[in-house]
Protein backbone atom coordinates (compact mmCIF):
# COMPACT_ATOMS: atom_id res chain seq x y z
CA UNK A 1 0.00 0.00 0.00
CA UNK A 2 2.82 2.64 1.14
CA UNK A 3 4.46 1.90 -3.00
CA UNK A 4 1.21 2.22 -4.62
CA UNK A 5 0.15 5.87 -2.63
CA UNK A 6 3.54 7.03 -3.04
CA UNK A 7 3.22 6.17 -7.59
CA UNK A 8 0.04 8.29 -7.50
CA UNK A 9 2.00 11.31 -5.28
CA UNK A 10 4.90 11.32 -7.81
CA UNK A 11 3.33 13.97 -9.67
CA UNK A 12 2.35 16.12 -7.16
CA UNK A 13 3.99 19.77 -5.97
CA UNK A 14 7.23 19.55 -3.40
CA UNK A 15 5.12 21.90 -1.23
CA UNK A 16 1.42 19.55 -1.41
CA UNK A 17 3.48 16.56 -0.88
CA UNK A 18 5.20 17.97 2.59
CA UNK A 19 1.84 18.55 3.88
CA UNK A 20 0.34 15.40 2.71
CA UNK A 21 3.59 13.55 4.18
CA UNK A 22 2.87 15.39 7.42
CA UNK A 23 -0.53 14.18 7.89
CA UNK A 24 0.48 10.57 6.96
CA UNK A 25 2.69 10.24 9.67
CA UNK A 26 1.08 11.67 12.30
CA UNK A 27 -0.15 8.07 13.54
CA UNK A 28 2.89 6.42 12.26
CA UNK A 29 6.29 6.08 13.23
CA UNK A 30 9.52 5.77 11.21
CA UNK A 31 10.90 2.55 10.95
CA UNK A 32 8.09 1.30 9.57
CA UNK A 33 9.51 2.91 5.86
CA UNK A 34 12.82 1.74 6.47
CA UNK A 35 12.00 -2.01 4.46
CA UNK A 36 11.24 0.01 2.06
CA UNK A 37 14.52 1.90 1.37
CA UNK A 38 16.07 -0.94 -0.62
CA UNK A 39 13.46 -0.76 -3.89
CA UNK A 40 15.09 0.09 -6.92
CA UNK A 41 13.03 3.03 -8.44
CA UNK A 42 14.30 6.47 -7.96
CA UNK A 43 11.24 7.94 -7.56
CA UNK A 44 9.81 5.38 -4.36
CA UNK A 45 12.98 5.67 -2.43
CA UNK A 46 12.70 9.54 -2.87
CA UNK A 47 9.41 9.84 -1.12
CA UNK A 48 10.41 7.13 1.37
CA UNK A 49 13.55 9.48 2.24
CA UNK A 50 10.93 12.13 2.73
CA UNK A 51 8.33 10.33 4.65
CA UNK A 52 11.26 9.12 6.92
CA UNK A 53 12.48 12.22 7.05
CA UNK A 54 9.43 14.20 7.78
CA UNK A 55 8.78 11.23 10.71
CA UNK A 56 11.82 11.82 12.57
CA UNK A 57 11.50 15.75 12.62
CA UNK A 58 8.17 15.79 13.65
CA UNK A 59 9.28 12.75 16.60
CA UNK A 60 11.79 15.03 17.78
CA UNK A 61 10.47 18.61 17.53
CA UNK A 62 10.42 19.39 20.88
CA UNK A 63 13.94 18.11 20.72
CA UNK A 64 16.20 21.31 19.94
CA UNK A 65 19.19 18.91 20.13
CA UNK A 66 18.35 16.88 17.48
CA UNK A 67 19.14 19.02 14.67
CA UNK A 68 17.71 19.18 10.96
CA UNK A 69 21.47 17.59 9.81
CA UNK A 70 21.61 14.76 12.13
CA UNK A 71 17.99 13.68 11.13
CA UNK A 72 19.47 14.18 7.40
CA UNK A 73 22.86 11.99 7.88
CA UNK A 74 20.42 9.25 9.62
CA UNK A 75 18.17 8.99 6.49
CA UNK A 76 21.26 9.21 3.78
CA UNK A 77 22.62 6.34 5.37
CA UNK A 78 19.64 4.59 5.01
CA UNK A 79 19.88 5.09 1.67
CA UNK A 80 23.31 4.31 1.11
CA UNK A 81 23.77 1.65 3.25
CA UNK A 82 20.42 0.19 3.60
CA UNK A 83 21.66 -3.35 4.53
CA UNK A 84 22.95 -1.66 7.91
CA UNK A 85 21.49 1.14 8.44
CA UNK A 86 17.81 0.44 8.03
CA UNK A 87 18.26 -1.65 11.03
CA UNK A 88 19.86 0.51 13.55
CA UNK A 89 17.91 3.10 15.82
CA UNK A 90 17.76 6.57 14.77
CA UNK A 91 19.04 7.68 17.80
CA UNK A 92 21.90 5.14 18.38
CA UNK A 93 23.37 6.40 14.77
CA UNK A 94 22.65 10.05 15.75
CA UNK A 95 24.57 9.48 19.15
CA UNK A 96 27.68 9.01 17.05
CA UNK A 97 28.29 11.91 14.82
CA UNK A 98 28.61 15.67 15.84
CA UNK A 99 26.80 18.70 13.89
CA UNK A 100 29.88 19.69 12.38
CA UNK A 101 30.17 16.66 10.79
CA UNK A 102 26.85 16.47 9.66
CA UNK A 103 26.66 20.12 8.81
CA UNK A 104 29.70 19.83 6.45
CA UNK A 105 28.06 16.48 5.17
CA UNK A 106 24.54 18.51 3.61
CA UNK A 107 27.59 19.99 1.51
CA UNK A 108 28.85 17.13 0.16
CA UNK A 109 26.00 15.10 -0.58
CA UNK A 110 25.37 17.19 -3.71
CA UNK A 111 27.72 15.60 -5.17
CA UNK A 112 26.66 12.50 -4.28
CA UNK A 113 26.82 9.82 -7.58
CA UNK A 114 23.05 8.72 -5.97
CA UNK A 115 20.57 11.16 -7.30
CA UNK A 116 18.33 10.60 -4.77
CA UNK A 117 20.90 11.41 -2.16
CA UNK A 118 21.33 14.78 -4.01
CA UNK A 119 18.09 15.54 -4.12
CA UNK A 120 17.11 14.82 -0.13
CA UNK A 121 20.46 16.65 0.53
CA UNK A 122 18.70 19.80 -1.09
CA UNK A 123 15.41 19.46 0.24
CA UNK A 124 17.18 19.37 4.05
CA UNK A 125 19.14 21.84 3.03
CA UNK A 126 16.15 24.32 2.27
CA UNK A 127 14.74 22.80 5.23
CA UNK A 128 17.67 24.33 7.73
CA UNK A 129 17.22 28.07 5.62
CA UNK A 130 13.23 27.90 6.43
CA UNK A 131 14.00 27.22 9.79
CA UNK A 132 16.50 29.75 10.46
CA UNK A 133 14.44 32.45 8.11
CA UNK A 134 11.48 31.67 9.90
CA UNK A 135 12.25 31.33 13.61
CA UNK A 136 13.05 34.61 15.87
CA UNK A 137 14.16 32.04 18.78
CA UNK A 138 17.76 33.19 19.40
CA UNK A 139 18.63 29.60 20.31
CA UNK A 140 16.89 27.89 17.42
CA UNK A 141 18.42 30.12 14.81
CA UNK A 142 22.15 29.31 16.75
CA UNK A 143 21.11 25.98 16.03
CA UNK A 144 20.25 26.62 12.44
CA UNK A 145 23.10 28.17 11.73
CA UNK A 146 25.11 25.16 13.20
CA UNK A 147 23.31 22.93 11.05
CA UNK A 148 23.65 24.84 8.01
CA UNK A 149 27.22 24.73 8.33
CA UNK A 150 28.77 25.95 4.84
CA UNK A 151 25.29 26.39 3.26
CA UNK A 152 25.58 29.97 2.92
CA UNK A 153 28.59 30.64 1.60
CA UNK A 154 29.26 30.75 -1.85
CA UNK A 155 30.06 27.37 -2.39
CA UNK A 156 26.87 26.25 -1.86
CA UNK A 157 24.97 28.47 -4.46
CA UNK A 158 27.20 27.58 -7.17
CA UNK A 159 26.66 23.59 -5.92
CA UNK A 160 22.78 24.06 -6.68
CA UNK A 161 23.41 26.05 -9.63
CA UNK A 162 25.16 23.16 -11.05
CA UNK A 163 22.81 20.50 -9.88
CA UNK A 164 19.70 22.60 -12.13
CA UNK A 165 21.82 20.66 -14.71
CA UNK A 166 20.96 17.63 -13.46
CA UNK A 167 19.81 14.76 -14.91
CA UNK A 168 17.55 13.79 -12.66
CA UNK A 169 14.45 15.31 -12.15
CA UNK A 170 13.95 15.45 -8.42
CA UNK A 171 17.67 16.80 -7.91
CA UNK A 172 16.62 19.67 -10.30
CA UNK A 173 13.11 20.88 -8.90
CA UNK A 174 15.18 20.57 -5.31
CA UNK A 175 17.94 22.63 -6.34
CA UNK A 176 15.65 25.64 -7.91
CA UNK A 177 13.02 25.43 -4.30
CA UNK A 178 16.23 25.83 -2.33
CA UNK A 179 17.94 28.80 -4.77
CA UNK A 180 14.57 30.53 -4.24
CA UNK A 181 15.10 30.12 -0.78
CA UNK A 182 18.95 31.04 -0.54
CA UNK A 183 17.66 34.28 -2.74
CA UNK A 184 20.85 35.16 -4.45
CA UNK A 185 21.06 37.05 -7.66
CA UNK A 186 23.59 34.61 -9.16
CA UNK A 187 20.60 31.87 -9.41
CA UNK A 188 18.53 34.63 -11.53
CA UNK A 189 19.58 33.30 -15.22
CA UNK A 190 20.26 29.65 -14.58
CA UNK A 191 17.23 29.73 -13.44
CA UNK A 192 15.46 31.78 -16.05
CA UNK A 193 16.58 28.33 -18.49
CA UNK A 194 14.98 26.32 -15.99
CA UNK A 195 11.97 27.66 -16.78
CA UNK A 196 11.96 26.07 -19.87
CA UNK A 197 12.35 22.74 -18.33
CA UNK A 198 10.65 19.56 -20.05
CA UNK A 199 9.44 18.55 -16.54
CA UNK A 200 6.18 20.78 -14.98
CA UNK A 201 7.36 20.57 -10.96
CA UNK A 202 10.91 21.72 -12.48
CA UNK A 203 9.57 25.04 -14.32
CA UNK A 204 7.08 25.53 -11.22
CA UNK A 205 9.82 25.35 -9.04
CA UNK A 206 12.00 27.81 -10.68
CA UNK A 207 9.13 30.08 -11.30
CA UNK A 208 8.51 30.85 -7.46
CA UNK A 209 12.18 30.96 -7.03
CA UNK A 210 12.80 33.75 -9.15
CA UNK A 211 9.41 35.48 -7.39
CA UNK A 212 11.14 34.89 -3.96
CA UNK A 213 14.34 36.04 -5.57
CA UNK A 214 12.42 39.06 -7.00
CA UNK A 215 14.80 40.37 -9.91
CA UNK A 216 13.53 42.43 -12.89
CA UNK A 217 15.27 40.12 -15.58
CA UNK A 218 12.40 37.16 -14.63
CA UNK A 219 9.46 39.34 -15.37
CA UNK A 220 9.41 39.16 -19.08
CA UNK A 221 10.41 34.66 -18.76
CA UNK A 222 7.81 34.71 -16.21
CA UNK A 223 5.00 36.32 -18.48
CA UNK A 224 5.64 33.86 -21.50
CA UNK A 225 5.00 31.11 -18.70
CA UNK A 226 1.44 32.27 -18.29
CA UNK A 227 0.79 29.99 -21.22
CA UNK A 228 2.72 27.34 -20.05
CA UNK A 229 0.68 24.11 -20.26
CA UNK A 230 0.16 23.16 -16.81
CA UNK A 231 -1.72 24.71 -14.87
CA UNK A 232 0.10 24.86 -11.63
CA UNK A 233 3.53 26.09 -13.50
CA UNK A 234 1.13 28.97 -14.51
CA UNK A 235 -0.09 29.77 -11.07
CA UNK A 236 3.53 29.57 -10.12
CA UNK A 237 4.15 32.24 -12.82
CA UNK A 238 1.12 34.59 -12.01
CA UNK A 239 2.33 34.54 -8.08
CA UNK A 240 5.87 35.80 -9.00
CA UNK A 241 4.87 38.13 -11.12
CA UNK A 242 2.72 39.69 -8.49
CA UNK A 243 5.73 39.52 -5.96
CA UNK A 244 8.41 41.12 -8.39
CA UNK A 245 6.23 43.94 -9.76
Amino acid sequence: MVIYNLWILSNLKCHILEKIFKAMIIMSDYTIYLSHFKEPNEGVRYYISLLTYYALRMKFKNSPEITISRILNYVIQCLKFPEIYTKKNFLEVSSKVTDKDTGESIISYLKDGDPVVRAISIHGLGDSLISYLKNNVPVVKAISIRDLGESTTNKAVDLLINCLKDDNVLVRAEAARTLGILGDTRAVKPLIICLRDNDKNVRANAAEALGKIGDSRAVKPLTNLLSDSNENVRKAAEKSLRLIK
